[in-house]
Order: structure tokens, then C-alpha cells, then sequence
């Protein structure tokens, strides 16, 4: 029986074996012989390599729907809100438990931290006096009542564009589907449970029941729907279990008589019935990526520079104070993004100016003395917070009234709120303000304008700030691109945002599979754009930095650095990799790559630039990539 070791810990060691208990890898090959090879496309949640047989979770036999309800009227009211209020004195204690069991085992406390967004669903006095009043009022049973309310909620955050609210529609499911599993009497699916050494296959996982597998035995997991932002994807990361998730059609793909199975988290791949050659490839991958992983954490402290001495500021992007420690122990000290949508998503109720500034003030704190944090105030639509952001309801929200457009036109309140906390929050550490969405001048005179007068405000009250706080915006629509001299004049720095940019240059929506092929980061329209963004930033001598998701690929930081760009700021595990390529570059090298690409007439002739000189400079990466 062969087995390999995980060193993604760094510190800590751990076999994990490669075949379940008392398989040869030749007695596997040998019920292989006769079956062809298959591979699925996913989404690549969690990097690393798992080989192994399947065992396949069949869908819990209680849902979040009416299957298992029964819709009756009650008699006593007061007992049934007394049967809804033990139910969620249940439920909240299982969350608690299920906090602690991730913090003793998944060797990271913070990502225990999710399951306070559970916490705040049910402990959040608005949403469940709202079940109780449907009770009085319909004189329904509570599971139904529960259902009721939370079903409207669920169905308009799951039917949004963006992944990101989507997924955490997903976390207020999970914690629904335990409260009726309650009030039902059922029990959910025991993941613990599992047999060893074996690859997880489901429809969907939620966090609660990711958090229950050992992993010290499973290999990993593969999953029909889900996205890499999703709380499940967060938690395989950190539990290092490898895993692809939206996976098209995934169980019905599957049959009785498959043996072996490989989990590329890497790009996204699943191998089914694997040839001899397949696997011995997957097996030297796997080590290979384990000793990778071990030579970054042991170069996070490196400086993050090119060879010929030009010095590229590596940052981190963050949800929530708790993400602090990843930002450490992979080798960053400043944050260069706080989304704060996260502090508005796990709830009903909208964040207080107090609750917004502890967060800040928790970063602030984690991160080491004189380190900088970027704050970016909400950027969400009118239609995807429910009607506790806005009541609208918009045909096209990535074109409509989102982010600084929405709090500027209807809910001034809800950025006056944020701009207090962070500008109070800048007494104690070095805060910049970030506002996104931004496509004209006017606009940025106008937020200018109302952070002057909460400044007004605060010295009245005697509430301290730091006068001279940086503002910033994001660089994420062409024509904040075009008119980025214009712009530069009236900002601290620039903040490009690749997602959006991207998005709204090819015309193509990033969360529509039908024309995911036009959703191209390289594509010579996007790195031109990009170019003046950064000429206008060097022209007025003001930091320009890339915080999209493009700045976590190895493929394109060459053309980022070849631009110009400041600094990156990028998802916590990716900065090994980017300060690997970063440092193996030399800056001319990085120039007569991006300006080759930027003459390309498609995106694969632009990227086949960058793909040499990586092949050069950063082979090992390259091969994890492929």
C-alpha cells in the first residue's frame, strides 16, 4: 500500500494513504483494465491530489423544502412557538458544537469563525420574531411558519447574479435545514460516519456536514454544484482536502463499477477509471505539489522583489478579521482588500456603526504594527440583499444601481455608517478607504464631499480619526479605465478591480457558463486597458494595485509587473506562488511579455507569452497548472 505525506501544514506532518486499507495499486489497475478512461470539468475549490475509490453520498432523506412538512393549522399557538423556540435552542447549541469540533481538527482556528455566521442566523431577534408573528397571525405549525420565512429570504439571494451572495444564500440553507430537521425529529447525514481512505462524491456538501469529515482519512471530495467562494470550498481548503465542486451532471455520470477515482484541486479535473500512465502521473504530481506547498511557507519571510532589485508589495485579500491568520502564516502583512459585504451577507439585520468599527478594529490588531488595510465599502446591487438594502427590483443589477451608485442615490445612510467606522477605526492603525464601482469624476467629488462632512461630524462628537486618511477607488468599468488621468487627480491610489474589468469589457457575464469562454483576464482589451490605468497612476505619482482574482494566477503576474503594477493583492494560500514568480523574474523579461501580449490578436497568443517565460523561471508551478 502505497502512501504519501501532506506537508501543507507546515509545521505538522501526516500520512494520508493513497488506497483504501489493504488495496494494492496493482490489484486496483488489474479491475481497471477493461474500462475506459473519463474526465469531468469542475471548478477547482481546493488545491492538491486525491486517488482513491469512490463512495458516493445519497441526498439527506429531509431537505430544505415541504416534502417532509405537514401543513396544518394549531390549536394552541403558544405551544407551537414554544416547540420553534426549543427547536432553535437545539439547533444553536449543534453549531456551537460543530465550532468547536472544526476548531480542535481542522488546525486553524479562524475557519472555525463560520459557523458564527450560523450563529448570527439563529440568535437574530428580527428574523425569528418574524417566524413567531406568522405563527400568531396563520395560526400554522412552526416548521412551516420556518419554512415560510426563510424560503423567501433563501429563494431571492439564490436567484442573484453574483456567486459570492449566492453562496452564502447557501449558508442560511444549511442552518435552515438543521431547524427543521429539529422541529421535524429526522436526523441529517453523519459524515463522520464514512469509510477510510475514500473520495467523497454529493450532490451538494454544506459547511456543517464538511465540518464533520475526518480529515485525517478522507481523501477528498467532488461535488455536482458549488463555487470556490462557497463555505465548503473555504473549509476543504483548510481542512487540505482536495476538491473540485460544479461538477455538470457529476452523479449521473457515475456508475457501479468504477474502482478508482482522481481529485486534481488544481484545475479543476476528475479522472475516472485512471490508465496506469494516468495515475503514475497523478502520483508524482501529488508528491510534487506537497513539497511545493512546504517551499512556500519556508520562503514567506523572502523579500518579495525581482531579481534586478524591483521591489512589488504583496498583500492579501480578506472577508472577515478572521482571515488575519492566513494573511500571516502565508507570508503577508498588509491586507490590500476587505470586502465588507461579508459583514452584511450571514444576516437579516444590517451591521451598527460599533459592530463595522470592533471588525476594523480586530484587523488592525492581528495585523503587525504599522501594517496597512484597505477598505472597500459595500459593493452589492439593489436587488441582492433582499428588501433590507434595497426594495428594486433591477432586470440587469451588474448594470444597475450597485455598490457607491446605490449608496449614494438611496441609501447614503448605509455608507455614512461605514465611513464612521472606518475613519474611526483609522485612529489606530493605518486605514485607506476604497470605494468600487466608480465611473465618473462627479462621483468621486461627491464621496470626497461625504467624507468630508462625517469628518465635520466626528470632530464635533471629539471622536478621534486620522486626518490625512487615504481614499481610494476601484478601476473595474472601461470607462473608469479611459478617463484614469482624469480620475487620478482626485484619489490617493488606484485599486483595479480584474473581475468586474474583465466582465464589462468582453460584455460577458462571469457567472454565465454560456459565454464563460469569453470571460478572458488576458484577452489584449483588458491588458491595454490595464496599461493606461497604470500610465496615469505613474504620471501622477499615486499606487496602483491589481486585487481581482487574476492577481492570484502565476499566469498573469509577469504581465501585471511588466505594466507596472504596484502591488498585488491576492487570496491568502496564493501568495507562496506569487512570490515564487515574482522573485524568478527579472522586469524586462516581465515588459517584453505583456508588450508581445498586448499586440496578440486572442487571449491564448497572448498567455502562450507568458506560458514561456514561466516554463523558464517557474517550471514547477507551471506543471501543477496543467
Amino acid at each position: 500500500m502505497k502512501k504519501s505525506k501532506d506537508l501543507t501544514s507546515g509545521s505538522k506532518t501526516r500520512k494520508k494513504k493513497v488506497f483504501s486499507s489493504g488495496d494494492s495499486r496493482a490489484s486496483k489497475l488489474e479491475n481497471n483494465n477493461f474500462k475506459k478512461e473519463k474526465v469531468l470539468k469542475g471548478v477547482a475549490a481546493s488545491p492538491g491530489v486525491a486517488i482513491g475509490p469512490l463512495f458516493t453520498l445519497k441526498k439527506q432523506s429531509t431537505s430544505f423544502s415541504l416534502d417532509h412538512i405537514v401543513e396544518r393549522k394549531v390549536d394552541n399557538v403558544n405551544e407551537e412557538i414554544n416547540r420553534f423556540q426549543s427547536a432553535i435552542h437545539e439547533t444553536r447549541s449543534q453549531i456551537l458544537s460543530l465550532k468547536k469540533h472544526v476548531s480542535e481538527n481542522a488546525n486553524k482556528e479562524s475557519d472555525a469563525q463560520i459557523f458564527d455566521a450560523h450563529l448570527l442566523i439563529v440568535d437574530d431577534k428580527i428574523l425569528m420574531a418574524e417566524v413567531v408573528d406568522v405563527i400568531k397571525q396563520d395560526q400554522i405549525a412552526s416548521d412551516l411558519a420556518f419554512y415560510n420565512v426563510m424560503n423567501r429570504y433563501i429563494t431571492a439571494m439564490s436567484a442573484m447574479p453574483d456567486e459570492y451572495i449566492k453562496e452564502r444564500a447557501a449558508d442560511i440553507k444549511d442552518v435552515a435545514e438543521r431547524v427543521l430537521h429539529n422541529l421535524c425529529g429526522t436526523s441529517r447525514v453523519d459524515l463522520s460516519n464514512v469509510p477510510s481512505d475514500c473520495v467523497i462524491v454529493a450532490h451538494d456538501l454544506n459547511p456543517s456536514d464538511t465540518a464533520l469529515l475526518d480529515a485525517s482519512t478522507a481523501l477528498g471530495f467532488i461535488t455536482e454544484v458549488g463555487s470556490r467562494t462557497a463555505h465548503t470550498a473555504i473549509l476543504a481548503r483548510s481542512m487540505r482536502l482536495p476538491a473540485v465542486v460544479g461538477v455538470p451532471n457529476l452523479i449521473s455520470s457515475l456508475d457501479d463499477d468504477i474502482s478508482i477515482v482522481i481529485v486534481d484541486g488544481f484545475v479543476g479535473d476528475v479522472i475516472i477509471n485512471p490508465t496506469e500512465m494516468t495515475l503514475e502521473k497523478y502520483e508524482k504530481k501529488l508528491e510534487k505539489s506537497q513539497r511545493l506547498m512546504l517551499d512556500f511557507l519556508e520562503e514567506n519571510s523572502l523579500r518579495t522583489e525581482t531579481i534586478d532589485g524591483y521591489s512589488i508589495k504583496l498583500e492579501a485579500n480578506i472577508d472577515n478579521s478572521n482571515d488575519v491568520q492566513n494573511v500571516l502564516k502565508y507570508g503577508a502583512s498588509d491586507v490590500g482588500l476587505f470586502r465588507t459585504e461579508y459583514l452584511y451577507i450571514n444576516r437579516v439585520t444590517l451591521p451598527s456603526e460599533d459592530e463595522l468599527y470592533n471588525e476594523f478594529v480586530r484587523v488592525i490588531k492581528k495585523l503587525p504594527e504599522n501594517a496597512s488595510i484597505v477598505i472597500r465599502t459595500l459593493d452589492v446591487g439593489g436587488d441582492k440583499l433582499i428588501d433590507n438594502i434595497s426594495t428594486n427590483f433591477e432586470h440587469n443589477p451588474f448594470l444597475g444601481l450597485r455598490a457607491i451608485r446605490l449608496c449614494l442615490r438611496e441609501r447614503k445612510e448605509l455608507l455614512q455608517t461605514q465611513l464612521r467606522a472606518m475613519l474611526r477605526a483609522s485612529a489606530l492603525g493605518k486605514v485607506r478607504i476604497l470605494f468600487p464601482m466608480v465611473t465618473a469624476v462627479e462621483e468621486v467629488v461627491q464621496l470626497k464631499r461625504t467624507v468630508e462632512e462625517i469628518k465635520i461630524d466626528l470632530k464635533k462628537s471629539r471622536i478621534d480619526f486620522y486626518e490625512d486618511v487615504r481614499i481610494g477607488i476601484m478601476i473595474e468599468t472601461p470607462a473608469a479605465a479611459l478617463i484614469a488621468e482624469n480620475l487620478a487627480y482626485y484619489v490617493d491610489f488606484f485599486c483595479i478591480g480584474t473581475n468586474d474589468l474583465v466582465q464589462y469589457t468582453m460584455a460577458a457575464d462571469r457567472g454565465n457558463e454560456r459565454v464563460a469562454y469569453l470571460y478572458q483576464e488576458a484577452h489584449p482589451a483588458v491588458l491595454k486597458l490595464i496599461h493606461m490605468v497604470a500610465k496615469a497612476a505613474h504620471n501622477h505619482a499615486i499606487p496602483v494595485a491589481v486585487c481581482g482574482e487574476a492577481a492570484s494566477n502565476p499566469y498573469y503576474i509577469p504581465f501585471f509587473i511588466g505594466l507596472g503594477i504596484y502591488a498585488l493583492s491576492v487570496t491568502p494560500t496564493m501568495l507562496g506562488s506569487a512570490k515564487r514568480v515574482i522573485r524568478a523574474l527579472r522586469m524586462n523579461q516581465a515588459q517584453d511579455a505583456v508588450w508581445h501580449a498586448m499586440q496578440s490578436n486572442t487571449e491564448e497568443e497572448a498567455l502562450n507569452y507568458s506560458f514561456e517565460l514561466l516554463r523558464k523561471i517557474a517550471p514547477d508551478i507551471v506543471e501543477l497548472m496543467r
